[in-house]
């Protein structure tokens, strides 16, 4: 048999065992338990719950088995109960049987399948199928009250047969609850209905915690290879499932829950908690070593990644729609920070980074948010001059456009994580609205966006000055930009002269910055200094060695600030503070220009970076090396 057809085996024969004992001799009970034992083994790995397990049984096998007699087992289901019902209000929800709870979890399946026929109206319904409903709406009623009253007190593997149970009479509650709102046919239900609304909305403010408390201990767990839970777990004991099969079961619940829930303060609530959650350590399994594609364990890593983003993603639609959003600055950098993510890792909806609520939420507090910043926002000019750039103006003008322009699908799932500095991404048709977008960013960074603050100062600097300067030859000369990017660039420059205080070359400009600036600058002193760096210590040496060549060639090397402006600004470490060895290939490009090129010695009279640049360099070479090739710019 696979491995699927096991699991539904396993099910199936827990399901005669437990729950209907009497059916079957205690010779084929026994007989059973030792399949089941000789099964266990083979079918753990493939124990994640795909729509197996508790809800194959039900949703599969009884829906094939009663496709065309589902109300007969409904009606017959609904008297036996009546006769003989197990499942009490009163009784200890520690000590139902997992039987009955997958079978009420394949009760309201089918009823979640067949109320849409009988609530619709427009045809006559059989009085068995009302009584159906109400049995099923009595049953998620007393299972609400069960685990909100003792759900605290309900550990191991029980607590997950009654999460499923659960999730399954939501889904049910929701149509019936949508049927009630569109004002269907409900055949008498509706005050039934209202009444099960107030039990949920009364109760599920005290479950909700007791799942988020699981959810959260699984988010940051650790894994052992084999997928099962490791120390530390709220558990009270041992658990025969893996980590996957709790993960996806309860952000299974919780996605239901976020849909059928009504009330917004509910709903906002929990999808606060999911994102606190996700926040406070972000899920992500990535590729697993030593595993092939088709693995298994590989594949069901994959589906409870999926299932997580799944659920954060919904999360973040319910409370950025909530009137909870802009309350506060938190609440604002937790739902962008979630968005962000689920975007890189799972191809979410990229319009919500740059929806109204966030994106002149953040704007709107800019002055409080900056104004613990302003000596880097300082360094680079007189940030007065944004005074004169209408930001708020700007910011629902780029929100109306940018919306359409993200929702087309076009974006489909980033390749880097820092595709939102991409000016064709997200400027795409007002590029003069790029500051505007930097300036969101700077203000989520400074308010401690975890996404943002992940990424390497390096990547962002280079991302930037390759979009603000090679993407287009005059943003440089717009006013917003003249305006806002001396204070952005401050901040992230100030930031990496810190990393390359420690040794750290981690920048990566093209030598595309250089040919524009000695093109299209027209001596613009920011152009120059952005440009400057493509030649500096911050950059690997095949890169600097292309931007110096580059400048050679075109007799370049005048047209940069003089060495004073970037004192000034505390920017001369990525050019003389080298942590590691002089190479020589760049000492000798260095020596050559110094002896050749007219606009070397222009630079070198003028004190300008590039012949500053090029004496400390071929100086601390000949200072650092006794080689052949000191040797050789010696004798020159």
């Amino acid at each position: 048999a696979t491995p699927s057809l096991k699991v539904h085996i396993l099910w199936h024969l827990l399901l005669v065992s437990e729950r209907d004992a009497a059916l079957v001799s205690e010779h084929a009970g026994a007989g059973n338990r030792n399949v089941l034992e000789e099964m266990l083994d083979s079918v753990k790995p493939m124990d994640t719950y795909l729509e197996n397990s508790i809800h194959s049984l039900g949703l599969q096998l009884h829906n094939t088995v009663f496709t065309s007699h589902s109300d007969e087992f409904i009606r017959t289901l609904a008297q036996r109960k009546r006769a003989d019902l197990s499942f009490k209000e009163s009784e200890d929800p520690c000590a139902l049987p997992s039987g009955d709870l997958i079978e009420l979890a394949n009760l309201f399946g089918m009823l979640s399948d067949a109320a849409p026929a009988v609530l619709g109206g427009g045809k006559e319904v059989a009085p068995s199928q009302i009584e159906g409903i109400q049995y099923g709406m009595r049953c998620f009623e007393v299972l609400v009250h069960q685990m909100s009253k003792g759900g605290t007190r309900i550990s191991n593997d029980i607590f997950l047969h009654h999460v499923s149970a659960l999730a399954s009479g939501l889904t049910f509650y929701g149509g019936l609850a949508s049927s009630v709102h569109e004002g269907a046919g409900i055949h008498g239900l509706g005050e039934s209905v209202q009444k099960l609304k107030e039990v949920v909305t009364a109760s599920f403010p005290r479950l909700v915690p007791v799942i988020c408390r699981f959810y959260k201990a699984l988010v940051h767990q650790d894994l052992l290879q084999n997928g099962e839970l490791t120390q530390g777990f709220i558990l009270q004991g041992e658990t025969n499932f893996l980590h996957s099969t709790w993960h996806t079961l309860i952000s299974n619940f919780l996605t239901v829950s976020l849909q059928s829930i009504g009330g917004e303060s509910i709903a906002a609530d929990l999808a606060w908690n999911v994102l606190t959650i996700h926040r406070g350590k972000t899920f992500v399994t990535g590729s697993l070593e030593g595993e092939s594609e088709g693995d298994i364990k590989t594949v069901i890593f994959s589906h409870v990644d999926a299932m997580h983003y799944q659920l954060v993603s919904l999360a973040i639609e319910v409370f950025v729609d909530s009137s909870r959003t802009d309350q506060s600055i938190e609440t604002l950098v937790v739902a962008w920070d979630c968005a962000a993510e689920a975007v890189f890792r799972s191809g979410g909806q990229p319009e919500v980074l740059f929806c109204s609520k966030l994106f002149c939420g953040i704007l709107d507090r800019r002055d409080e948010i900056l104004g613990k910043h302003s000596s880097c926002l300082q360094r680079f000019g007189d940030l007065s001059r944004a005074a004169d750039v209408d930001v708020d103006r700007m910011a629902r003008q780029f929100v109306s456009l940018a919306h359409a322009s993200l929702a087309s699908g076009e974006l489909g799932k980033p390749e880097s994580p820092d595709w939102m500095y991409g000016l064709d991404v997200v400027c795409k048709g007002q590029i003069h609205a790029y500051p505007i977008v930097l300036l969101f960013l700077l203000c989520l960074e400074c308010c401690g966006s975890r996404y943002l603050l992940g990424l390497p100062v390096a990547m962002k600097v280079s991302k930037i000055l390759h979009e603000s300067y090679c993407r287009s030859d005059d943003l440089f000369m717009e006013d917003t930009f003249s305006s806002l990017m001396p204070g952005i660039l401050g901040f992230h420059l100030a930031e990496m002269e810190k990393e390359i205080s420690k040794g750290y070359n981690g920048l990566r400009l093209s030598v595309t910055i250089v040919d524009q600036f000695t093109a299209v600058s027209l001596g613009d002193t920011m152009f120059g200094l952005c440009a400057s760096l493509a030649f500096s210590n911050a950059q690997n040496l095949n890169d600097q060695l292309q931007a110096w060549e580059r400048l050679a060639d075109v007799e370049g090397f005048d047209l940069f600030p003089g060495v004073e402006y970037y004192r000034e600004r505390g920017l001369v470490g990525p050019f003389f503070s080298a942590k590691s060895p002089v190479k020589a290939q760049l000492a000798e490009a260095c020596f050559d220009a110094l002896l050749t090129s007219e606009s070397m010695k222009e630079a070198v009279a003028n004190k300008k970076i590039t012949g500053s640049f090029a004496c400390e360099t071929v100086k601390l070479f000949l200072e650092q090396d006794r080689g052949a090739r000191s040797e050789r710019l010696r004798a020159k």
